[in-house]
């Protein structure tokens, strides 16, 4: 029954084929000993070499005698011990959609490093999957994960940073922070963190460099303050934020609500750096018992109201002066409500605005070619990029004040 439950999870990945994959994805960096490939929509198994290319769908064994370091197109490497097979997979529905980064581990052991920021064109939102499991990232992480290649049983030992994990079947999730572990079995209706120990550390450090092992732990040190929030279960500094909803009239190819989310928090965390702040991928029907579910003191939603460009006239009184401007125009509101007493604290609107002569630049078909994010110049730039941030940083800088002095 377990092996039938495997195999259709299995088939479930591997008919997920993305729009794109003629972009090498990971590419080998190291191989020792003996590892073979099977190409996505081949049965067969081909011998692996350092420096070759897994794409999409592929799957990588490592054989018994093996170890390999695979290097990811966001930065992220993946060590990679004997006996242990997994999936690549990468998600883009359109070219100029962030790719989604996923693997899925059937069998073995791997230990993930994850760099703090992704590429632009790179979603920082990576996802680990294992038969029973999903493990979500986002920024500097660094944790192991083990499959029983017998009944699918994960166990996850955090280094540095936190990750979120879920059981599959069950739906229970937990935070694991740095030098903690939790082992997930199909039946479990609960996760429970449980402390590294030095057998634990030892034990990875029998096939993961030993000077990587010490620098990520004390790397977490200087992070122990936001940890500590996890590890403590202290919910005072703790905010979750959830997809804004695009109420606009707006309907393009870029995702307005859940981008201007990522934004808001990203600059958030900059400017309010005691207080721990994440970032849902998913609406949820109630965010407030969904944030108190994860511990969390906050609850921030939010919708975009106005995400548009429009081009305006201007004659004078005597007909002798014409001009043709367009504006750039952003304006969302953001709901911060308060956990524990489940009350609405706050609802803000803010807004962006920004004027410019009118050309080809600053038409619609021009912009809509360009990322919809803060982090690319030419975005910025942009009449509509421009109008964002300044609705972002004005959002951010209040809301930052008002939890500082925690004005209600």
């Amino acid at each position: 029954m377990k092996t039938s439950i495997i195999l259709q999870f299995l088939l479930t990945i591997i008919l997920a084929e993305p729009v794109f994959s003629a972009r090498p994805f990971v590419l080998i960096d190291s191989l020792s000993g003996n590892a073979e490939i099977q190409r996505n929509g081949r049965y067969d198994w081909q011998t692996a070499s350092k420096n070759e290319n897994l794409y999409t769908n592929d799957i990588i064994r490592v054989l018994n005698d093996g170890m390999a370091i695979l290097k990811w197109s966001d930065g992220s490497i993946l060590y990679v011990s004997q006996n242990t097979q997994i999936l690549i997979n990468i998600l883009q529905k359109n070219p100029q959609d962030k790719q989604l980064c996923h693997s899925t581990i059937f069998s073995g052991r791997v230990y993930h490093l994850s760099k703090e920021k992704a590429p632009a064109e790179i979603s920082s939102n990576m996802r680990v999957y294992t038969p029973g499991s999903l493990i979500s990232l986002n920024g500097r992480t660094s944790f192991e994960v083990s499959v029983d290649p017998l009944d699918g049983t994960t166990t996850v030992k955090v280094t540095n940073g936190i990750v979120e994990l879920k059981n599959i079947k069950t739906g229970a999730t937990l935070f694991l922070s740095a030098s903690r572990k939790a082992v997930i079995r199909e039946k479990t209706r609960s996760l429970t963190p449980r402390a590294l120990l030095d057998s634990d550390l030892d034990s990875l450090k029998r096939w993961v460099p030993s000077a990587l092992i010490d620098g990520e732990i004390a790397k977490q040190l200087t992070k122990s303050k936001r940890d500590h929030l996890f590890i403590s279960r202290n919910v005072q500094d703790t905010c979750i934020f959830f997809p804004f909803s695009n109420t606009s009239s707006y309907s393009g190819n870029w995702e307005i609500g859940s981008g201007i989310t990522g934004f808001l928090a990203e600059r958030m965390k900059r400017a309010a750096d005691w207080m721990a702040i994440l970032v849902l991928d998913s609406a949820v029907k109630d965010p407030v018992l969904t944030a108190a579910h994860h511990n969390a003191k906050y609850a921030i939603t939010g919708s975009v109201e106005t995400f548009d460009i429009q081009q305006r006239a201007e004659i004078t009184t005597n007909a002798d002066n014409y001009k043709e401007t367009s504006s750039g125009k952003v304006k969302f509101a953001v709901r911060i409500f308060d956990v524990a007493e489940k009350e609405l604290l706050s609802e803000e609107v803010f807004t962006g605005e920004v004027t410019k002569e009118l050309n080809e630049k600053n038409k619609w078909k021009t912009v809509d070619s360009l990322r919809f994010d803060l982090a690319d110049e030419a975005f910025v730039n942009s009449i509509i990029g421009s109008a964002t941030l300044q609705a972002v940083d004005g959002a951010s800088e209040k809301l930052t004040r008002k939890f500082l002095f925690k004005q209600e």
